[in-house]
């Protein structure tokens, strides 16, 4: 046989062989492979189809693409294979347009032309593209619109036909419609909301089953009712929702709905580590909780919570919240409090190697909970590089009004902006965040103050957190962050308020922080709760505009406004109080109201039963469910009433370095000075050549708000202090710059003394709970928060400039409040009360909140003529400010009293008899 026929013959049987392999090639043996999830052999059969020019598999396999289906997502190749399809008329090709359309995936973003796509697809029957079409009338508050196009669904009526590709999806077809009709009515009719998401939990959808747990359990569109919570949320887990494992995990352990069972809430809480979102990590923190913290009557395992809080780090939560510090505490592991700065550096110095993706979600992250107040084009171009990463409409929206405040030139500009440009722009401005305030961030030292004030990192621990935040504030109000020093305030509030350590409470001064901080997105519910208990008195303005806010966050009016009012005979009784508050809630329990009288008996622990608190945490507990659970303040209870809270005034000096492990001197922050220490008595009594210095300023001569006697003041106690052998430095009407060297210079010639003397006369002022003494070139005529510049801090004199082993201070200050033009609102009269560590003893002409009067008819204040009178008195200091303040007291009708804060140690300090 000829060699050339018998090739062509077995070339024609191949040629026939493919024809008929081909031919039994089938659409829906890939649809099959599909729904069995051999995304490989599925992308192979649809490839080859495709090429074929089959318009169905060209949209499968784009779709395959796009999800990332047995191949990387790759959203090019999505777009050729789904624009070929939607060609000849596929829905599934069209519904990929229309979603690359709405989330400008390769094309640009466009929802008009987005709908128009979902239509094409929805009117040949496509249900994803109807669900689809349903979602966007519904952000676009059509919800008309989305609720006639799910009832075609649910009705099983019209062109909207079944498709078989994609079968998990639509396999509870009605029940997923009801579900997006629950939806869809969310916003507008909880009732029918409720209803639908019923009538899908009928129908075995395990998603509408938690959310139908979720309105039982929180009265939306029905009766609260915790044990139909938990029967629905049981189901939803029988069901395959993975996430309700974990809140069936949470019913058992909180004995909502079902009796308390701590095993079998640890049982369901580690079903749910398998979930592969965030849903796990709140299963490991509330599985570390119950190991570590000995919150539930179940053996504490070390070991395994340890395992958990590691596992947690190395997912990258964040480990400077309250929850991981303490678990972090509890495990003994190290845990350095956030720096935002440094982490923001170490991101940047990733996406110069190639990682961007730390970077970008920082930044956003800094951006969206107000951690750093970056300029308006490097803010942005973060947002618009996270945006290209995550498609999300309400980060889109943010990206779009931030654009919409730009001008031409900043937009142009914008336009112009590469990634490398960026990172060049964040690094430039980052360094001259740490020339102006150094290498924290207020926020930073606003978490960890609130961190030491709740006892996290060990005891509770309230004059660091006070000295924290109330450098926070200073901080924040250098740099004009408004939103840091707005909560600064409240929180600074909160722990005078609420301190268990009788020298750092100050219920006044903790009234004028909170107000203070009126702009803090907390201060909403304080201080309606402040006024209806009678603590400050609102504005009808204020009153409304505070309402409105707390309104527009929680969707509802403040509870206060629904209370009777308490009688104004009983406010200033905390126990009368307790009790009617307590008659309030009896009558109709509420878990407000509940929660309210928690946080009241904290507020007055020194006369209400703490213990009492955890009682009315667990009623608004049980009444409000998750929203009132208190763990981080039910510790802090725990610990107080423990005795476990630091009871004395430590000296801050080196703390911030010490806590954020800082190794360089940083603006008003020295981690190398040791405190000083209180000397010893027998170097009191028996030393023979002590070493006295004295810096005694007399300002009279401000421009405006002139006083008549510092000058005389600060004269009559130089000579007084030299005659008993002290080295005195006396300087009268001093400028910001002649009071800065003037310190400079004495901390150099003082060094090495066993006593230093400081003694001001002249005006003075606190802002932020810090006090600062003015020097006589301040414009009175500017906003008052420029003290924070141009005064000089008692706080950082006191840390750097009186090296003596014992000090003492007298301060005659606060004559009035000079600023004539608050912009605040309101800063506290007179000066504010000190954290004062042993060594060192503090004088003010008169008590925190005060005014200290300039005298008339002598050439003396009050304070320093009787200082004046009793100095040389052979008496301890002590005794000896006693007698000065009976004198004060007296010339004054009562109306200043002097006052002293810290304590010296060893034996009796009798200022005339030191040299000797």
């Amino acid at each position: 046989m000829n060699i050339k026929k018998i090739q062509f013959l077995l070339l024609s049987i191949c040629l026939l062989a493919d024809i008929a392999n081909a031919s039994s090639i089938s659409i829906e043996d890939g649809v099959a492979l599909l729904n069995a999830h051999k995304y490989s052999e599925a992308m192979t059969l649809f490839k080859d189809l495709a090429n074929q020019n089959d318009a169905r598999a060209q949209g499968l396999l784009a779709r395959m693409y796009g999800n990332g289906w047995g191949t990387e997502p790759n959203p090019k190749e999505a777009f050729y294979w789904a624009s070929k399809g939607a060609l000849k008329n596929d829905p599934v090709s069209q519904s990929i347009i229309a979603y690359m359309y709405r989330w400008g995936q390769e094309i640009k973003l466009d929802k008009d032309e987005a709908i128009l796509w979902y239509k094409k697809a929805a009117d040949q029957g496509d249900s994803r593209s109807v669900f689809m079409l349903a979602e966007i009338y519904s952000e676009n508050k059509e919800v008309a619109k989305s609720i006639d196009l799910l009832n075609l669904v649910e009705d099983d009526v019209g062109t909207i036909k079944e498709r078989t590709d994609d079968h998990e999806f639509f396999s509870q077809r009605k029940g997923l419609a009801e579900l997006k009709l629950g939806d869809a009515y969310l916003s507008t009719n909880p009732e029918k909301s409720f209803l639908y998401y019923k009538k899908a939990s009928l129908n075995n959808n395990a998603l509408a089953q938690h959310l139908l747990a979720e309105c039982y359990q929180d009265g939306f569109g029905t009766q609260k009712d915790f044990k139909e919570a938990f029967r629905w949320m049981l189901e939803a887990s029988k069901n395959g929702d993975a996430t309700a494992n974990y809140w069936v995990g949470i019913y058992y352990l909180a004995g909502l709905g079902v009796s308390q069972n701590t095993s079998q809430a640890v049982n369901f809480l580690k079903l749910a580590l398998s979930i592969p979102n965030e849903t796990s990590q709140y299963a490991k923190r509330e599985l570390a909780k119950i190991f570590l913290l000995e919150l539930y009557d179940y053996p504490k395992n070390k070991e395994e919570g340890r395992g958990l809080v590691l596992s947690l780090i190395d997912e990258g939560l964040d480990v400077s919240t309250d929850e991981m510090v303490v678990l972090m505490t509890e495990a003994g592991i190290e845990n350095v409090p956030k720096n935002t700065r440094m982490k923001m550096l170490e991101a940047l110095n990733d996406a110069k190697v190639g990682s961007t993706e730390k970077a970008k979600y920082i930044f956003l992250e800094a951006i969206l909970y107000g951690r750093l107040s970056m300029p308006a084009l490097t803010k942005i171009g973060w947002m618009q590089e996270r945006y290209k990463d995550n498609h999300n409409e309400s980060l889109l929206k943010m990206i779009n009004e931030e654009i919409n405040k730009l001008t031409s030139k900043e937009k142009d500009d914008l336009n112009k902006l590469t990634f490398v440009d960026l990172i060049t722009q964040t690094e430039n401005y980052l360094a001259e965040r740490n020339r102006l305030i150094g290498p924290l961030e207020p926020t930073d030292l606003i978490d960890e103050g609130w961190h030491q004030f709740l006892g996290l990192r060990g005891k509770v621990n309230e004059p660091l957190a006070q000295y924290l935040i109330e450098e926070a504030l200073r901080l924040a109000i250098s740099v004009g962050d408004s939103n840091s020093a707005a909560t600064a305030r409240n929180d600074l509030g909160a722990i005078l308020d609420d301190s268990a350590n009788l020298l750092v409470r100050n219920k006044r001064l903790a009234m004028v922080h909170l107000y203070d901080g009126f702009d803090s997105e907390y201060a909403p519910g304080n201080l309606l709760l402040a006024n209806y208990l009678g603590r400050i008195s609102l504005s009808s303005k204020e009153f409304s505009e505070l309402n409105e806010r707390y309104y527009q966050k929680n969707d509802r009016n403040d509870p206060t406004q629904s209370l009777a009012p308490i009688p104004n005979e009983i406010k200033s009784n905390p126990a009368k109080v307790y009790e009617f508050l307590s008659g309030l809630y009896n009558k109709t329990p509420n878990p407000d109201v509940a929660n309210y009288i928690a946080n009241y008996i904290e507020d007055n622990n020194d006369v209400l039963n703490l213990a009492l608190r955890f009682d009315w945490d667990r009623k608004a507990f049980e009444l409000g469910g998750f929203s009132h659970r208190e763990d981080s303040r039910t510790i802090r209870a725990k610990k107080i009433l423990a005795g476990d809270y630091v009871k004395d005034l430590p000296s801050m000096n080196g703390a911030v370095a010490n806590l954020f492990n800082l190794r360089s001197d940083t603006r008003g922050i020295s981690p190398t000075q040791v405190a000083p220490s209180a000397p010893k008595k027998e170097e009191l009594v028996k030393g023979k050549s002590m070493k006295l210095f004295a810096l005694v300023i007399g300002n009279s001569a401000y421009e405006t708000s002139k006083l008549a006697n510092p000058v005389s003041d600060a004269k009559g106690v130089a000579n007084k202090l030299k005659g008993y052998g002290f080295t005195v430095t006396n300087l009268n009407d001093v400028t910001r710059n002649g009071f800065v060297s003037a310190l400079i210079d004495f901390t150099e010639k003082a060094k090495g003394s066993d006593v230093t003397v400081l003694f001001y006369s002249g005006h003075g002022m606190q802002m932020g709970g810090v006090n600062y003494l003015l020097p006589t070139d301040i414009n009175f005529s500017a906003n008052e928060e420029l003290v924070v510049h141009d005064g000089i801090s008692l706080n950082d004199i006191l840390l750097y400039n009186l090296p003596g082993k014992t000090r003492v201070v007298f301060i005659d200050a606060c004559r009035t409040k000079p600023f004539r033009t608050a912009k605040t609102r309101g800063v506290a009269d007179g000066l504010a009360p000190m954290n004062v560590a042993t060594g060192t003893m503090i004088s003010f002409a008169t008590r925190d909140g005060g005014v200290a009067f300039d005298g008339t008819g002598s050439n003396n204040s009050p304070y320093t003529s009787a200082l004046l009178k009793h100095l040389g008195e052979d008496e301890d200091v002590a005794l000896m400010l006693r007698s000065v303040r009976d004198d004060v007291l007296a010339s004054t009708n009562g109306k200043q009293e002097p006052w002293e804060y810290g304590a010296l140690s060893g034996g009796k300090l009798v200022i005339p008899k030191l040299a000797h």
